[in-house]
């Protein structure tokens, strides 16, 4: 309000982690507000210190501060990690999936109204873009219930953007480790010797040949029962493996016990999907252990 600034005095240096800007002279627009243009460099992440000088034309320096911090420099995009409640691959219907999403982000902050999630599975279930909850600004979470039918890969999309617009690293960012599973295994059951009739002694090995094409099957779950017209059957005992979907069990062939030999297999995968008949039943086998007799008789008297 007094001599007036003089306009050959008015710079400005601006201070970043990485280029500067040292006493440039600023532009004029008034007597009292004067203008610079400054293109934020690459890099250069972190706060500016942005510092002003000027004199009045009777020389008297700016009283009071003369410098500001507000601004920071964010030339880094986000980054995003997909994570889960349930450390299992493979899900089945009606399984609640609580889907994390942890952003890396150091500057400007996720922007809340840019986060969102898409499912895609083998069949229609595709969610579409749904919005996500917060815990807080880098860590967001979607509950999803999972479909009936849909067999195969999951393929989950994130997509977000910075409080500068900064598109995440990997946009989206995806992740396809889970496979739904909704079919349940079968089973079907064979022998070592293929005749109908079996006695005492015979030494059976009995098949069982699971099919499941998704989480595999629960060994803890698999037994045989074997039953017969007697007492010398067999309770629910365990079976040995061949490989994950194939199993067998030996069993001499007891004394007595005369007429059909029922054979009862239980197993379940391992999301507890039992196989389709449950227990699987063959009934094709018989005990004989009693012996023919024979008559002798003549056509003459």
């Amino acid at each position: 309000t007094g001599s007036g600034i003089n306009p050959d005095s008015v710079t400005i240096t601006i201070h970043t982690t990485g280029t500067q800007v040292s006493n440039a002279p600023m532009t004029k627009i008034d007597l009292t507000h004067y203008a610079y243009t400054w293109d934020v460099p690459s890099a250069s992440d972190g706060p500016t210190n942005i510092t002003i000088k000027a004199a009045d034309n009777a020389t008297n320096p700016i009283a009071g501060a003369n410098y500001t911090t507000a601004k920071t420099i964010d030339n880094t995009p986000p980054s995003c990690i997909i994570g889960f409640n349930r450390t299992a691959t493979y899900l089945n219907a009606e399984t609640t999936l609580c889907i994390y999403v942890n952003f890396t982000e150091t500057g400007s902050g996720i922007d809340p109204a840019t986060v969102y999630i898409n499912i895609t599975t083998t069949g229609h279930g595709v969610t579409g873009n749904h919005s996500m909850q917060n815990t807080n600004n880098t860590h967001w979470y979607y509950n999803w219930t999972v479909p009936g039918g849909n067999d195969g890969p999951v393929t989950i999309s994130v997509y977000s953007k910075d409080n500068v617009s900064h598109l995440l690293t990997q946009y989206p960012t995806p992740d396809v480790s889970k496979i739904i599973d909704n079919t349940a295994p079968t089973c079907t059951i064979g022998y070592n010797i293929t005749r109908h009739a079996l006695k005492e002694g015979d030494a059976v090995k009995i098949y069982a040949n699971f099919t499941d094409a998704g989480a595999g099957i629960d060994p803890a779950s698999i037994l045989i029962n074997i039953s017969t017209v007697g007492l010398g059957g067999l309770l629910s005992t365990a079976m040995q493996q061949i490989n994950i979907t194939h199993w067998y069990y030996n069993w001499t062939i007891p004394a007595g016990n005369d007429g059909h030999m029922t054979v009862k297999v239980y197993a379940k995968d391992n999301l507890s999907q039992p196989l389709t008949e449950y227990p699987t039943i063959n009934d094709s086998k018989i005990i004989d252990n009693t012996p023919p007799s024979c008559i002798i008789d003549y056509n003459r008297t």
